[in-house]
This record gives structure tokens, C-alpha cells and sequence, in this order.
């Protein structure tokens, strides 16, 4: 474990927020989360090492976060990445479309049947392959910095809960910003750590998810960062993950709190079932609607030099 200013302004300025575990991965660790004195920005530290931090990314992290196949879980799937389109879209973003972190495509392949012109990234070289398959993209495997694109030749670059995962936000965001073209849009969504679900759960907010967020954005802190990137915060958002955000925070909290036996199987398998999002989805898309949603999606435009 590693100490570390704040990954946005570099202060050292910082208070204790609060400690939690890993409620997805098996692991006697805690993590602590903290907030930067300066910006505001709360962040974990002391952070993992790099070679720590592969263990809270195996096979049950994967097999936890891998899409559903068929039912009610993959229509939603399927909702949710034509609003992701509809909202790039309607945000002025036409043309060529860079997806940072694109999982396993399925964005991809809603915004190439669209219209647009699309490219991805993914960390690993196998992720990649299966998320090209998918989308007919030109899918890249390595950090955005590893992946030799053109200068000034994306119209859109969408990072879709990528940037929380990432130890140098500011600089991969400095990094989109020359890959777009000058007045080209950057669509970021990440969970809102000033939300009210943050302060419910505390540190069984699906937003914290340590020790894999590195870094937890609020609006202000989001387009803090896109400033200092330079860009020019344009508007914020909250159409999307607010269901699944109050979901999973519920499900941690039931994997910690509850002893083991079949309540806790029952109540686990209720949170993840169909009665749940039934119940679950009308509350959560009106708070979406209101703008008290638990997942902020903010536009920017590369700002003129």
C-alpha cells in the first residue's frame, strides 16, 4: 500500500472519509477512503500496488460483472445502451466515436448502428478480440496511451465508468483531449460520490467499490478535472445507473451485515431478481428525472488553446 497526493490537484491536504472492504472479492484487507483538502475530491489512499491491485480484478470480479445472457436483466441491457447513444448524440456528438473501456462492446455496437464510425479500448488483449467480434470496431488492448491513435481524429470520446478505475484521471483525460478533434465532445460517467446514496450506504456504496475506484467523483470534482484537462464543461446528466447503483449497494451491504444461512441466500437472491427491479424501477428513474440520480454523466468540448 502506497501513499499518494490527490490524483487531480496533487495536494497532500486530505481528511479520513471512511473505511470499507472488498464485497466482491474475497479478501481480509481494508481500504480507506479519503478527502482532498484542496479540490474535494475523494479518493483512495494508501492505494494498492499495481501487482496488489490485479488480485481484486480475477475471475470473481469478471464472473460478478459479466453481462446477462437472456431475460428481463438483458432487455434493460439493451435499453440502457440506446440511451448512452441517444444521449451522445443528442449532445451535438456525430462522426467518428472512441469508447474508452469499452467491455464487451455492446455500446460499441449501438453507436455503430447509429451511425457512427467507432473505435474502442480495452486493457486486455482478450477483452478486446471479444469486443471487436461483437461490434465490427477497431478494439485496441493497452491504455489509451498504448494505442497509437491518430491526433485530432475522433469527433466523440465516451468513457462510460472508466475513469474511477484509472490512477492518473487528469492525465488520460489530457490525453483524450488531443485525440479529439478541436471543438470534438468528451461524454464521462462515473458514479456521483455527492449523491444521496453515497451518504445512505456509506461504505457499502456500489460507487466506492474499493480498493478497484481509485478515485470517486461528484459533479463539481468531474468537471474539475475536465477543466484542468482542458476542457470546457458543457452539462451534466443523470439519465442512467441508478438502479443498478442502489441494487448493488444493497447487495454488499447484505453480503457484510447478514450472517451466513438462507436469509441471507433469500434476501441476495430477491435484490438480484425480477420483483426487485420491478419494485426498484419506478423510484429510480424518477429520481433519475428529477436529477437526483446516483450516476453523473457530464459533457465537455475540447477547449480552444
Amino acid at each position: 500500500m502506497v501513499e499518494i497526493p490527490c490524483p487531480v490537484c496533487g495536494s497532500e491536504k486530505r481528511e479520513k472519509l471512511l473505511t470499507g472492504g472488498d464485497y466482491i472479492c474475497a479478501s481480509p484487507l481494508e481500504f480507506t477512503l479519503v478527502t482532498c483538502g484542496e479540490c474535494g475530491l475523494v479518493y483512495l489512499c494508501p492505494r494498492p500496488e499495481a501487482a496488489d491491485l490485479e488480485a481484486h480484478y480475477g475471475n470473481e470480479y469478471r464472473e460478478w460483472q459479466s453481462p446477462p445472457a437472456s431475460g428481463l436483466a438483458s432487455r434493460f441491457r439493451v435499453l440502457g445502451v440506446r440511451r448512452k447513444v441517444r444521449a451522445v448524440a443528442e449532445a451535438g456528438g456525430r462522426g467518428r466515436l472512441l469508447d474508452v473501456g469499452c467491455g464487451y462492446g455492446d455500446f460499441l455496437q449501438g453507436a455503430r448502428e447509429a451511425g457512427f464510425e467507432v473505435s474502442g479500448t480495452e486493457l486486455e488483449s482478450e477483452q478486446a478480440r471479444r469486443a471487436s467480434e461483437l461490434s465490427g470496431a477497431d478494439v485496441r488492448a493497452g491504455g489509451l496511451e498504448e494505442c497509437s491513435f491518430e491526433t485530432s481524429s475522433f469527433d466523440v470520446i465516451t468513457l462510460w465508468h472508466v475513469l474511477e478505475h484509472l490512477p492518473d484521471p487528469v492525465g488520460t483525460l489530457t490525453i483524450a483531449r488531443e485525440l479529439l478533434k478541436p471543438g470534438g465532445t468528451i461524454v464521462v460517467g462515473v458514479p456521483d460520490s455527492g449523491s444521496w446514496a453515497a451518504r445512505l450506504f456509506g461504505p457499502y456504496w456500489a460507487g466506492y467499490d474499493m480498493p478497484r475506484h481509485l478515485c470517486d467523483f461528484s459533479a463539481a470534482t468531474l468537471e474539475d478535472a475536465l477543466r484542468r484537462a482542458g476542457f470546457a464543461a458543457r452539462s451534466r446528466s443523470y439519465f442512467m445507473g441508478t438502479y443498478d447503483n442502489v441494487r448493488i449497494s444493497l447487495e454488499f451491504l447484505i453480503k457484510d451485515r447478514v450472517p451466513e444461512g438462507q436469509m441471507k441466500s433469500i434476501l441476495l437472491r430477491l435484490i438480484g431478481g425480477p420483483l426487485a427491479r420491478l419494485v426498484l424501477t419506478g423510484p429510480t428513474i424518477a429520481l433519475q428525472v428529477l436529477g437526483r440520480g446516483t450516476v453523473v454523466t457530464c459533457f465537455a468540448n475540447r477547449a480552444v488553446a
